[in-house]
């Protein structure tokens, strides 16, 4: 009879611990009922989206769904209907957990009850004024756009101001992040925060306070990647004051030409990194338009440098946005010859050369680049 007893205490004693293992509940309201009957999904973001795999799921009662479970450690989440996109993060940890999700912005209006998700939903609170200044910015820059009432002044203006306030968004995301160390809601955060622009000297420091814990974590360990490979590309980009990296690619005509055969030779040239899908790169080149109209004669000569992949859409690119500057391409996309030479890490990228083919400045944009060619050709 003793022997039995043995098993079954061991049995007990390993049910007993089960129990102690820390509780999630999540409560979910959607502000439409549209959605009854669909499955809702908790899932991991992996290197090239969400994990198919879902942590957890549950269908949608009219427009409120529970899921509860246990939890080890606190894990990062998005609730995602199907296929359509993720409304928003949920850090999953112990403890009784609210959202209220709104179905049209495909957003969470609010998530509280645990300590993570009230942290994330201090940072949203803080960040509502600038998405709210950007949000308008881009309904008013489509309006124009649509009403044909857009002239590159203005466009240029937006640009300007949409710079301000991501530059507003990354200053506070710093100070956000440095008052709040060490936990997997700023993780995701300054993972945000790195696509916004944050330096990666600002992204190392960070990352330098988490404890051993959160560096174990599969998220933390993407960004912990992503900022290696950032930080590589880096000690590779052009510096101010360096020579110029020669590149020989072909012009939409099939004809071989080298940066060397427009750098170095006595005029001011300006590298422009671009590529006929990107949104950024089309709506500066206006910009750049205008900026080549006043000062070709003044001693200045662009050389665009694509980073496209299809030829013919090159060719309508140039054509569509009246480019009358050299252009070369090696059709590579990003695995081109300029993106490791130049450590490109987005576009619109550009490279100002001075005469003798130096570096003089760098990412010039807008009425920046023309206030530069100004003070040196006027």
């Amino acid at each position: 009879m003793k022997r039995l007893l043995f098993p079954l205490v061991a049995c007990l004693l390993i049910l007993a611990a089960c129990d102690k293992t820390p509780k999630y509940k999540i409560s979910g309201t959607i502000s439409s009922d549209t959605h009854a009957g669909k499955t809702v999904y908790l899932r991991a973001p992996g290197e090239s989206g969400l994990e198919k795999k879902a942590f957890d799921s549950a269908i949608i009662a009219k427009n409120t769904f529970v899921m509860q479970g246990a939890v080890q450690e606190p894990g990062l989440y998005f609730i995602n209907l199907g296929d359509e996109a993720p409304f928003a993060p949920v850090f999953v940890e112990a403890g009784s957990i609210m959202v209220s999700i709104d179905s049209t912005e495909y957003d969470l209006t609010s998530i509280t009850g645990s300590p993570l998700n009230d942290l994330y939903t201090k940072y949203k609170g803080g960040t509502k004024e600038f998405m709210d200044a950007r949000k308008a910015l881009i309904e008013s820059f489509r309006t124009e756009h649509q009403n044909g009432t857009m002239t590159p002044e203005r466009q240029s203006e937006v640009m300007d101001k949409m710079g301000e306030i991501n530059d507003q968004i990354v200053d506070y995301q710093r100070q956000f992040i440095g008052e709040n160390p060490n936990n997997l809601a700023t993780a995701f955060i300054l993972s945000n925060a790195m696509s916004q622009g944050l330096s990666s000297e600002d992204a190392r420091a960070a990352i330098d306070k988490f404890d051993s814990t959160l560096l174990k974590s599969s998220f933390v360990q993407m960004i912990n990647k992503r900022l290696t490979a950032q930080e590589e590309r880096e000690a590779k980009e052009v510096k101010e004051g360096q020579d110029f990296v020669d590149l020989k690619m072909q012009t939409p005509e099939g004809k071989d030409i080298a940066i060397s055969d427009y750098a170095a030779k006595g005029k001011y040239v300006l590298l422009d990194f671009w590529a006929s899908w990107c949104g950024p790169c089309r709506q500066e080149n206006p910009n750049v338009v205008k900026a080549y109209a006043k000062f070709k004669d003044k001693g200045f000569e662009i050389v665009g440098i694509s980073l496209d992949k299809e030829k013919d859409k090159w060719i309508a690119g140039i054509k569509e946005d009246k480019i009358t500057w050299p252009q070369m391409s090696d059709l590579k996309q990003w695995q081109s010859e300029a993106v490791e030479k130049y450590g490109i890490q987005g576009i619109p990228f550009t490279v100002l050369l001075d005469k003798e083919g130096k570096v003089l400045a760098k990412n010039l944009r807008g009425a920046a680049l023309e206030n530069k060619l100004s003070e040196l050709l006027d």
